[in-house]
């Protein structure tokens, strides 16, 4: 009875020490794909504001001699302006409207982009799932985590912006009362992460707010094609 007894304590101390020590390893593979999508989100975020106002399309007689317009509806200007949106020079003339528009406002990026220093794992499945529709082998856990972002692993690219952990600022009342003061531009709050065991699909929640009162909340759903990240869908949660 007794020989029963141990073996059952070492089965249960050595099942609970195999699932802290596999949430540790699922921790690790998190925060490294956290830091290889957030530099997508932020430059995702941020391009909002320049790409409300997009580039004018070209003429109808370019786009009539560059072949836009199809031959089957050689009158559809809608669907001619579509194919070019989709062509390779549409993001060359995307990228050097962008360019345009941050050197004509060189102060569009000056202050800081806060970032709530902790980020929330999700316990819940069901969006990734449902929005993938893939047989997924999800990291899943009984309680909600976290784990705290180092801003040294993470490297912006397209736009580059000051970052800064509210860690690192005064009180809340204190930044919402003096957001200019403080140099503060935007801040941004994540929640609800969550990526399965091939680290090729994910979803994140992020807060996003512009000032005192304008905010927003949206969830990516994100795929790594080809070792690179893409955003299959960025859904609008909130609005304030």
């Amino acid at each position: 009875m007794k020989k029963i007894l141990i073996l059952a304590i070492i089965l249960i101390v050595s099942t609970l020490f195999s699932n802290t020590k596999q949430e540790k390893a699922n921790k690790l593979t998190e925060k490294k794909v956290f830091y290889e999508i957030i530099p997508l989100l932020v430059n995702t975020l941020l391009d909002n504001e320049i790409n409300s106002i997009p580039p004018p399309p070209p003429s109808v007689e370019y786009l009539n001699n560059n072949n836009f317009f199809e031959k089957t509806d050689s009158e559809n200007l809608d669907k001619a302006i579509h194919n070019w949106k989709k062509s390779k020079e549409y993001k060359k003339t995307l990228l050097d409207w962008k360019k345009n528009i941050i050197s004509s406002k060189p102060d569009r990026y000056k202050g800081y982009l806060v970032l709530e220093n902790i980020v929330y794992l999700s316990t819940d499945s069901l969006n990734i799932i449902s929005f993938f529709g893939e047989k997924l082998n999800l990291k899943k856990r009984k309680t909600i985590d976290k784990f705290k972002i180092d801003l040294e692993k993470i490297q912006l690219t397209e736009i580059k912006i000051k970052l800064k952990l509210n860690s690192e600022l005064p009180k809340k009342s204190e930044i919402l009362n003096n957001y200019s003061e403080n140099k503060i531009k935007r801040i941004m709050r994540f929640s609800n992460f969550m990526i399965d065991s091939t680290e090729k699909y994910s979803v994140i929640d992020i807060g996003y707010s512009e000032g005192r009162i304008g905010g927003y909340g949206v969830r990516f759903y994100m795929k790594k094609i080809n070792n690179q990240w893409n955003i299959e869908k960025k859904e609008n949660l909130w609005i304030s």
